[in-house]
């Protein structure tokens, strides 16, 4: 199941780099310099120029960043070569964490599912609010730089 799980996700990481190299013009005419969507792009290009290794393992944890990060490596003419190596590690770690996230969760609440479910939106609840938190605060942080 894994390996299905690490195929799946390695080859659906293939389609967004691809139409990123495909319609690399059109996209980049759709961002215009000095727009939110622009200064993503061109962060995140840097970032990949930087560290793009780490960009694609880490975003591949991150639900719509992982398909900005592909796409954005695919408008940038990132390495092949290098993408695909980095986005087989990150669709195998993916993977293990998944499968092994529900293994777990299995076992622990085979007798209870209901509380399995419960559990889970109190983490997602958790975590939103653990988010929303800090981003008020950052945004209330006067700005010393």
């Amino acid at each position: 199941m894994r390996t299905t799980t690490a195929a799946g996700a390695f080859l659906g990481d293939l389609i967004p780099y691809g139409v990123g190299r495909v319609l690399k013009g059109r996209l980049v005419k759709r961002m215009p310099p000095g727009s939110k969507r622009r200064r993503t792009h061109d962060w995140l290009a840097a970032e990949l120029a930087r560290r793009g290794g780490f960009v694609l393992v880490s975003t591949r944890f991150i639900p719509v960043g992982r398909y900005l990060a592909t796409m954005t490596t695919g408008i940038v003419g990132y390495p092949f070569w290098h993408y695909l190596l980095f986005t087989a590690i990150a669709a195998v770690t993916w993977s293990g964490y998944t499968v092994m996230s529900g293994f777990l969760g299995g076992l622990l609440f085979q007798d209870n599912p209901l509380l399995g479910i419960g559990v889970g939106v109190g983490l997602g609840l958790a975590v939103t609010l653990v988010i929303e938190v800090v981003h008020r605060l950052r945004n209330r942080a006067p700005d010393l730089g």
